[in-house]
């Protein structure tokens, strides 16, 4: 079971928020990845052996939104770390890295380096193992629609309603024209499975902004923090809240 707690202050919203620096949460154009992108998200891991030394740990990370983490660890030194984006065409995998791209097939529960894009990887190229599922962390969700036992609520601008949950805890959303902050506690059922689980996100502190839309960014306010459970399924995310009350349905923003 994996847990984990931490606070992201308003302040520090609100300064990211306004274009400071790089912004979590602005609107990317573009479509939503292909449900069959879930099937293929995930963290991979192998080694690739050395005459000289340990070898390299390798590790990739696919998540939902087309966002790729590729770590070379060496072992004796600190691991090299690459951001980029990854795509599906058909059965491979293409991932565009700042100094490299990388072409993978894609077997069952594994992917292997596509030769020959890719020699500088040795001649017998790399096989990764599956070692877990897509998650939810360290992406931008927006709320697409909310089911209840009376209603089906959609949402007719969800770029304007959107959270995010950091790799320490932190969440940060906005609410209409309202940027908001907190903290999210996460349990999986299965480590190796961290797309089902249950969540908190505690109290949320919100800016103040009256909003032409308040009624709706009220209602998602309040219903993100009743939500008790999530899991994903063809690359959604579904948030079900105390006393079977209903679902929240999100979609990753593509990462670009």
């Amino acid at each position: 079971m994996s847990r984990f707690l931490g606070l992201t202050s308003i302040a520090v919203l609100v300064f990211t928020l306004s274009g400071c620096v790089t912004n979590p949460f602005s609107r990317v154009e573009g479509s939503v990845p292909e449900p069959v992108v879930h099937s293929t998200a995930g963290i991979y891991r192998g080694e690739l052996p050395s005459a000289s030394g340990p070898g390299r740990i390798l590790t990739l990370d696919l998540r939902l939104n087309g966002f790729a983490r590729f770590i070379e660890d060496y072992q004796r030194e600190e691991p090299f770390i690459q951001d980029g984006t990854w795509v599906l065409d058909g059965d491979l995998v293409r991932s565009s890295f700042l100094s490299a791209r990388l072409v993978w097939k894609i077997h069952p529960e594994e992917l292997r380096l596509h030769l020959p894009e890719n020699q500088d990887y040795g001649t017998d190229g790399i096989r990764l193992k599956r070692v877990s599922g897509p998650g939810i962390v360290n992406i931008q969700w927006e709320w697409i629609k909310t089911v209840t036992p009376k209603e089906v609520f959609h949402v007719d601008h969800p770029e304007n309603y959107t959270f995010l949950v950091d790799g320490n805890g932190g969440l940060g959303a906005r609410l209409g024209c309202n940027v908001a902050g907190g903290e999210s506690l996460l349990e999986y059922y299965d480590p190796a499975d961290p797309g089902r689980g249950s969540i908190d996100l505690g109290s949320i502190f919100s800016t103040l902004m009256y909003c032409d839309d308040q009624d709706i960014a009220d209602r998602f306010s309040r219903e993100l923090q009743a939500a008790a459970l999530f899991f994903l399924r063809d690359g959604l995310l579904y948030m079900d809240l105390f006393a079977d009350s209903g679902t929240m349905v999100f979609r990753p923003v593509p990462f670009r």
